[in-house]
């Protein structure tokens, strides 16, 4: 009888181990407009916890979904059992979509706050070549916040020819309150250096105006 009893107690002893092994991921917080601090409602939320691929990359083990409210709230909440990182990212139409990743204490609450710059601003460039020769280049956009950047290398991205005393203009939509770097690079294979840059910062809501002469 004792046997019997002794064999109870491991086996309820091992269950509730294995039970405790489960943690979920929590999140709350407020997304706001970077330009005036409002709250921003209809942002998507998405939470993915997850653990590294053997010879690179990440398996996703769960996923949630959700929007923000009308006061910019949101909580959400995903299994993190297994997980070596979770992260949320937070996007909305207009905006330069957010993200933010955790490594540690992935079975607790946390708060996180995110921060959306609009995409609200125009810059109007214009390169004119007052030089006395006809000049050939190409050239891109960098921006912080915008992943593309616009970048384009040869022989896949076309040259731009400007004859002298001709011009050339531009008008790109991006992110109000950051800078923009315009380079211009010769037309040659591969990649490069610029022999031209110039920077210009771009207020939210307005139009910058950029004029560089060859």
């Amino acid at each position: 009888m004792k046997h019997i009893v002794f064999f109870f107690v491991l086996l309820s002893a091992e269950n509730v181990v294995l039970t405790s092994c489960s943690k979920t991921a929590s999140f709350h917080g407020k997304i706001i407009n970077a330009a005036d601090a409002k709250a921003i409602n209809d942002a998507s939320v998405r939470l993915a916890c997850a653990k590294a691929k053997k010879g690179g990359g990440a398996e996703v083990l769960d996923n949630a979904y959700q929007q923000s409210d009308e006061n910019g709230q949101f909580g959400i909440e995903a299994d993190a059992t297994n997980a070596e990182f979770c992260e949320i990212l937070v996007t909305k139409e207009g905006y330069i979509s957010s993200n933010k990743p955790f490594y540690k204490k992935l079975n607790r609450t946390h708060e996180v706050n995110f921060e959306l710059t609009p995409i609200d601003s125009w810059l109007d460039i214009t390169i004119q070549n007052d030089s006395g020769e006809e000049k050939m280049f190409f050239h891109k956009y960098l921006n912080p916040l915008v992943e593309s950047n616009n970048i384009c290398i040869q022989p896949d991205c076309p040259t731009i020819v400007l004859q002298s005393g001709g011009s050339r203009k531009d008008l790109i939509f991006i992110p109000g309150g950051t800078e923009v770097t315009v380079k211009l690079f010769p037309p040659q294979a591969g990649f490069p250096p610029p022999f031209l840059t110039r920077t210009v910062f771009c207020d939210h809501a307005d139009t910058s105006v950029l004029v560089i002469k060859l």
